[in-house]
């Protein structure tokens, strides 16, 4: 059976629970680094069109996760550059 459970949790308890792609970006909100299509600015654009202002104390560790979610993300969609980088280290 499907069965919803409630439980009360603070925001950086649950930070601690969820998969890496889950980044905290203000002090209210924690977002799936998957669905962001931008950042400008402050301002993080989600896939489904939501913006959202990230917190300064929060925006550089955002920036730094979505850089990291996307070279891994090249590795794993261009088989060049994954054949490549194995081709540079052989050659080392």
């Amino acid at each position: 059976k499907n069965m919803a459970y409630a439980e009360r949790v603070s925001l950086g308890e649950m930070e601690k629970r969820l998969p890496p792609q889950f980044v905290r970006c203000h002090k209210s909100y924690i977002i799936n680094i998957v669905y962001v299509d931008s950042i400008v600015g402050s301002l993080i654009y989600m896939a489904d069109g939501t913006r959202i202002v990230a917190g300064r104390k929060y925006l550089a560790d955002v920036r730094k996760e979505l850089l990291a979610f996307a070279q891994n993300r090249m590795e794993y969609v261009s088989g060049n550059y994954v054949e490549s980088k194995k081709m540079a280290k052989s050659s080392a």
